[in-house]
């Protein structure tokens, strides 16, 4: 549904030619005028678009190659998720149901734990007394022991009494 209006202004700029008739330049031409964007990620969307039907038509033998191929894809640097304050996890930790805080107070406290690792632990990889949290089978291969934040243990602890 997002590439149909790019596929149909593609059509009207370009014609009813055969496909084999449409070079690099008409293409650079396109993007240059009828793309309303300075999103880098929409260009890429529109390139990859036009990529994959001239990609197509080359396997489907409609054409020999793709005057599309060196269509470049823009680098689109990673942006950081924005954190919650304390304030807001605060806020957030207060209204959860009792067996959820558990998992929220792990994921906030416990450094470069990831969700499938969150997912695969046992009481047993849990001990509040040494405040040490035993990750099994990471990707790497060996267990990883990692510390427990007071406050967690805590939390921990009172959650394994049924407190």
């Amino acid at each position: 549904k997002h590439t149909k209006p790019l596929i149909e202004k593609l059509r009207a700029n370009l014609g009813d030619r055969p496909i084999a008739l449409i070079r690099h330049a008409e293409l650079l031409d396109f993007l240059g005028t009828h793309t309303n964007t300075t999103q880098k990620s929409s260009w890429n969307r529109y390139r990859a678009t036009i990529r994959g039907i001239f990609k197509f038509a080359v396997e489907a033998e409609y054409i020999h190659s793709s005057p599309a191929e060196t269509l470049k894809l823009e680098k689109i640097p990673k942006r950081a998720p924005k954190a919650l304050t304390d304030g807001e996890n605060q806020t957030v930790y207060r209204h959860l149901p009792d067996y959820c805080q558990i998992i929220v107070q792990l994921l906030v406290d416990t450094t470069g734990l990831r969700r499938s690792q969150l997912f695969r632990l046992e009481w047993r990889d849990v001990d509040t007394t040494s405040r040490k949290l035993t990750i099994r089978n990471p990707k790497d291969g060996e267990d990883m022991v990692l510390p427990i934040p007071q406050p967690t243990a805590d939390v921990i602890g009172l959650f394994a009494r049924g407190e």
